[in-house]
Formats: C-alpha cells, sequence, structure tokens
C-alpha cells in the first residue's frame, strides 16, 4: 500500500512518540541559554567578591620579623 504525501502529513502531525523527548530537549536548551546569560550578569559579582576577600585576606598578614 502506498500512501500520498497528504497521508503521511497527516501521519506524521498526529502522531506523537518522541514528543516528550523534544519537550524535554526544548527545557534543556532554554535552562542553557538562561545559565549564559545569567553567567554574564554574576562573574562580575563572583570576581569582585573573591578580589575583595583576596585584598582583605592579603591585608591582614603580616610577614614575620626576620631577625
Amino acid at each position: 500500500m502506498t500512501m500520498s504525501i497528504t497521508d503521511c502529513a497527516v501521519r506524521f502531525v498526529r502522531d506523537d512518540d518522541g514528543q516528550d523527548l523534544v519537550e524535554y530537549g526544548f527545557l534543556v536548551a532554554f535552562v542553557a541559554l538562561i545559565g549564559a546569560f545569567g553567567w554574564v550578569f554574576i562573574r562580575d559579582a563572583i570576581r569582585d567578591g573573591y578580589i575583595a576577600f583576596d585584598t582583605a585576606e592579603q591585608d591582614r598578614w603580616e610577614p614575620p620579623n626576620p631577625g
């Protein structure tokens, strides 16, 4: 039995096998995009926090008296 192009298209549209995989793929892509955009905004805050911490620790350190 041969199927026409219309029959194939209708069958393709009605068939929902693998739909959940596509939805999970979209969800993963969305989370990845949000993470990438979020990283742009938080990376400077992380860097500034580390620099402030390191500066404070370096200021607290007193070298021992060599004498």
